[in-house]
């Protein structure tokens, strides 16, 4: 990639972000009146409570995921260094960490989120 295809898509997420954050702003205040948008349960309901149940969907959906590539990747690594004799303790660590910062992430988001619901 040369230094003009990174600066295009420096340049696509720049607009990008600066349109997202426009159309927030625009549409917060309309939001922000208590619009009936029905729901389960019929009634008015918070603006951003399908945001924040949806995002829980995807904390919980990417936990699960994450759950299933460690095992996963943790058995691959364990073959190959069987197979190659030699066994890096270092990287299983790193791997491991790295699970477990990817498992608490969506259980904190999980958490932020209820407490935004509240």
């Amino acid at each position: 990639m040369n230094d003009e295809d990174k600066m295009k898509t420096k340049t696509l997420l720049a607009v990008s972000l600066i349109a997202s954050v426009v159309t927030i702003v625009l549409m917060e205040p309309a939001l922000a009146q208590g619009i009936d948008i029905g729901g389960d349960t019929g009634g008015d309901t918070k603006w951003y409570s399908f945001i924040v149940d949806g995002l829980n969907l995807v904390a919980e959906g990417v936990g699960a995921i994450v759950a299933v590539f460690l095992g996963l990747g943790l058995m691959g690594w364990g073959a190959w260094g069987a197979l190659k004799g030699r066994l890096e303790p270092e990287r299983a660590l790193i791997m491991v960490i790295g699970g477990i910062v990817a498992l608490a992430g969506p259980a904190i988001a999980s958490g932020l989120l209820s407490f935004i619901e509240q």
